[in-house]
């Protein structure tokens, strides 16, 4: 799956190439605690050879400019699988832009293209 995005943004698979370039990106993540450059090195590659996951990156220029991920998960409730979005996050130089709502739109396709019946965004979950 690749997509191209408001004429000069890229969403496709995250390679292994693409970490070095991620890694600013996670680590700009909005988490307690900063994450480990040799942690997140083994959970990316980790989540590349998952079967049940997608990494999604949005590249603009030589860059990464966000990324979606999101993962299959069995339910009682969807009638079979559904997708969520774990982590979701664009480049502080970038929001506003459409580039999270083009990494959403490309992770609701890849739900699609699994043969999901439901993507399930967690704050909506919530309010339920």
């Amino acid at each position: 799956m690749h997509v191209r995005y408001g004429g000069n943004v890229d969403i496709k698979p995250a390679a292994a190439a693409d970490f070095e370039h991620l890694w600013p990106l996670m680590r700009d993540f909005p988490l307690g605690a900063e994450p480990t450059e040799a942690i997140a090195e083994r959970s990316f590659a980790a989540i590349l050879a998952h079967q049940g996951a997608a990494l999604l990156v949005a590249s603009a220029g030589e860059g990464l400019v966000g990324y979606v991920l999101v993962y299959e998960q069995p339910t009682l409730f969807a009638d079979g699988p559904s997708a969520y979005v774990q982590e979701l996050m664009v480049d502080k130089s970038r929001r506003g832009l459409g580039i999270g709502g083009g990494l959403m739109t490309a992770a609701e396709q890849w739900a699609r293209l699994v043969v999901f019946h439901a993507l399930v965004d967690p704050v909506e979950a919530v309010a339920l």
